[in-house]
C-alpha cells in the first residue's frame, strides 16, 4: 500500500463576497479550485502577478482564511476548517513582515512560548529550556528571551518568527514572501537557514516567491498561478526552463525582466 502524501490539497478554492448596491451581493474569487501534492523533505514554491492568489491560497492553507470549497488533508488525515489547534501542531505560518507579525508589548520569550501554553502540557520550566533551544536553531541567543522585537534587526525580527514557527514541531512551515523584506546578504542567510532546518528536520515547506533565483535554489516543485488559475504546475526545473502554456511563458518573462532590472539597478 502506498503511502499518502505529506500535505494533499483536493479542488480547494476562496471566494470574497461583499455587498453591492440594493443588497446584492457581489463575488470575488481569489482563485478558483485547485489541487496539488507535497511529499515530505519537499519545497514547493507558489508564484504569480499580482491579484492571482497566491497569499490568499497560503492563508487558507494555513487556516489563517477559511477555504470556500475543497480539503486539505495532512498524512492522510482531514484537517477540518476549524480545527484550528490539529493544524497548528502539523502546519505552522510565517508573515511576509516580521515587523508587524511580532507582538511589540511582548518579548520574545513571551512571544515563543504562547503557542507551548497553549497547545502541550508542558510546564513553565520545560516550555522555557524549549524556548531557548529554539531560539538556538534559529541562530539566535538565549539572551534574546528577553528582548522585545523593537530591539532587535529586522533579519532577527524574522529568525523569531522562523522559531515560532518551529516550536510546536510541525510537519509543514507556510511562508509568505518571508524573505523578500530583507536585504541580499541576510537573505541568503535566512535561505541557508531554512535549507539546513530542512534537512535536519525533514520539514517541508510551501513558499510565496517572487524571485526566480531563490525559487531555482530552494523548491522541488513550482505552481504559477495566473488570475486565480494554475497556469503551470510540475517539476522546478520543467516548469521555469519550458513552461507548456502562453500565461506561463508571459509570467516567466515577466519575472525575467525584473530580475534583470534589479540586478543592473544594484
Amino acid at each position: 500500500m502506498s503511502r499518502a502524501p505529506l500535505l494533499k490539497v483536493d479542488n480547494l478554492s476562496k471566494d470574497f463576497v461583499t455587498s453591492g448596491r440594493w443588497f446584492s451581493k457581489i463575488i470575488k474569487t481569489a482563485f478558483h479550485p485547485v489541487s496539488f501534492t507535497l511529499e515530505r523533505g519537499q519545497t514547493l514554491a507558489i508564484m504569480g502577478d499580482s491579484g492571482s492568489g497566491k497569499s490568499t491560497l497560503a492563508k487558507v492553507l494555513a487556516g489563517v482564511l477559511p477555504p470556500t470549497q475543497g480539503s486539505i488533508y495532512i498524512d492522510g488525515e482531514k484537517i477540518e476548517p476549524d480545527d484550528d489547534k490539529k493544524r497548528c501542531q502539523l502546519l505552522r505560518m510565517i508573515f511576509q513582515d516580521p515587523n508587524t507579525a511580532l507582538n511589540p508589548r511582548s518579548h520574545i520569550g513571551q512571544i515563543l512560548d504562547l503557542p507551548l501554553s497553549l497547545n502541550t502540557q508542558l510546564n513553565p520550566v520545560e516550555r522555557r529550556e524549549l524556548v531557548i533551544e529554539t531560539l538556538n536553531m534559529v541562530g539566535l541567543l538565549a539572551e534574546h528571551y528577553h528582548f522585545y522585537p523593537q530591539m532587535i534587526s529586522t533579519g532577527q525580527k524574522q529568525r523569531v518568527a522562523l522559531a515560532r514557527a518551529l516550536i510546536l514541531s510541525p510537519n509543514i512551515i507556510i511562508a509568505d514572501e518571508a524573505i523578500s523584506n530583507l536585504d541580499i546578504s541576510v537573505r541568503s542567510q535566512i535561505i541557508n537557514l531554512l535549507l539546513s532546518l530542512q534537512e535536519r528536520l525533514g520539514l517541508s515547506y510551501v513558499i510565496v516567491a517572487n524571485d526566480l533565483s531563490v525559487v531555482r535554489h530552494i523548491s522541488d516543485q513550482v505552481i504559477l498561478l495566473h488570475d486565480g488559475h494554475i497556469a503551470e504546475a510540475g517539476p522546478t526545473h520543467k516548469v521555469l526552463t519550458n513552461p507548456q502554456s502562453e500565461q506561463g511563458l508571459r509570467l516567466l518573462q515577466n519575472y525575467n525582466n525584473e530580475y534583470r532590472w534589479h540586478t543592473k539597478k544594484n
